[in-house]
């Protein structure tokens, strides 16, 4: 009988001066090529191509990109029907600020959107993030180097008003 939890991925990344591309595959049928074109100093495009075999899927997908110093603003739109816009916001103090907003209109009477808000502050050895959704999810984490510059933990903390449920996580990171 033969092992059907043995898995692989593999993938290869590709980065120019002024473009990026990466494609995937994996065990399961998925294969993915992205590639993303820098157009202007601030301003990128890319496309996505993905193909799930095991679902006989096929998605095509364009993005622009808007990036300066202190803020990055992105658009993705799907053949499917999927609009992605988000923002993010940063100070030269550590602080940033990010928004996530996505509208999936799979038919005219099937329209579904959530949004999502996360606040993320770095100090010297640590880093703090809370994540707030439309899912009714509020996640926290807290990742810290204080052991050493190469070993970091990570606690993280996620509620869900909606199931009523919760987790708590505790990991080691090897950082090298």
């Amino acid at each position: 009988e033969a092992d059907d939890s043995a898995e692989w991925m593999a993938e290869a990344d590709v980065l120019g001066a002024d473009f990026a591309a990466w494609a995937r595959a994996s065990h399961r049928g998925m294969y993915q090529l992205s590639y993303m074109q820098q157009v202007t100093r601030s301003v990128a495009g890319g496309v996505e191509l993905a193909h799930y075999a095991t679902q006989g899927a096929t998605m095509l997908a364009g993005a622009l990109r808007y990036a300066t110093d202190k803020h990055v603003a992105a658009v993705t739109v799907s053949q499917q029907g999927m609009l992605n816009l988000s923002y993010v916001v940063s100070d030269p103090f550590g602080l940033s600020l990010g928004t996530d907003y996505t509208l999936v209109a799979a038919s005219p009477h099937d329209i579904e959107s959530q949004w999502q808000a996360a606040l993320e502050y770095r100090l010297t050895a640590a880093t703090a993030r809370v994540r707030v959704t439309s899912l009714g999810t509020v996640c926290t984490t807290l990742e810290d180097t204080f052991i050493s510059p190469n070993l970091g933990v990570l606690f993280s903390l996620e509620l869900d008003h909606f199931t009523q449920q919760h987790r708590f996580g505790l990991g080691l990171n090897l950082l090298g």
